[in-house]
Order: C-alpha cells, then structure tokens, then sequence
C-alpha cells in the first residue's frame, strides 16, 4: 500500500461517525485489501510447501501455529532413533538425555514446535530402554543410557 493511500484513510477516519472512525468506502477497501492478501499468503504458503517438500528440506515455517514437531535431520531419511544409536556408539561411558540432545544438535539436528529437543531425545531414549528387545540401557545409579554391546537381547520366543 502507499504511503499517500493510508494518509487517506487516517483523513478519512477524523471525518467519520463509524465506531472504528473510518468511512464505509475504507472500510470496504480495507476489507478488500485484507482479503486479497490472506489470498496472497495462502498461495505463498502453497508454493513454499512443495519447494520444501521437492528440497526435502523438512522444515515448515507454519509448525509453531499449528503446534506440530518438526525435527531436521542432517542425514536425509535417518530417524531420531538411529541419529541417537549413532551418538551413542560414539560415547561408550553412556550419556545422559540432556548431552545426547546437545551431541545430536552439535551434528545438525534440531526441532521447531511446542516441545523442547532435549525432552524428544529424553522420552525417545526412555521408550527405546523400555521395549522388549531393547537397544539401549539406562544405569539407574547415573541415569546415563548406554549401548547394549555384546550383550545377548532375549526375545519373547527364547
């Protein structure tokens, strides 16, 4: 909008009765204004989803209105667990939740959302010492998790 167009509107508004003190004619410009705009944001959100989605770059600039947890990864295709087995293969003393989490953004992992990264990597790590073949240990006396090396996992069957 120009400069000159809003100096209009704020004459126009000293003029009117109309509880926002803008005429009627303003308010339907504005009204006009408004929605060819959300229009416009609508097809730039459009157009911005799929060059993501042809980058493959994981990123949403929408996820903080919406809430949703969108995690990067520096390895296309490489889900968190893996990204955590890896950092943990790296550190055979075991790490704590939160240093896995730094460890993880040190190599180009991040999220954008509602929930912290350290608390994804915390209840991913708790999930993974939880199943029935699990890949990880937690050490109650340091509450580090540490890979399961060597160590024969025992099935359901045997």
């Amino acid at each position: 909008m120009s400069r000159r167009y809003l100096d209009s509107l704020s004459m126009m508004a000293t003029l009117n009765t109309h509880p926002s003190g803008l005429s009627e004619t303003a308010r339907r410009e504005l009204m006009a204004d408004r929605e060819r705009l959300r229009a416009e944001r609508k097809r730039l959100d459009t157009l911005l989803a799929k060059i993501d989605g042809i980058l493959g770059s994981g990123r949403n600039e929408r996820s903080e209105r919406t809430g949703a947890t969108v995690i990067e990864t520096p390895v296309f295709g490489m889900g968190l667990r893996q990204g955590i087995l890896k950092v943990l293969a790296d550190n055979s003393d075991g790490m704590r939740p939160v240093e896995t989490a730094k460890a993880l953004k040190a190599i180009g992992w991040n999220s954008e959302g509602k929930t912290p990264f350290p608390v994804l990597v915390s209840n991913q790590l708790w999930r993974m010492a939880r199943e029935e073949n699990p890949s990880v240990r937690r050490s109650e006396k340091t509450g580090k998790y540490k890979l399961l090396h060597g160590i024969e996992n025992k099935t359901a069957s045997g």
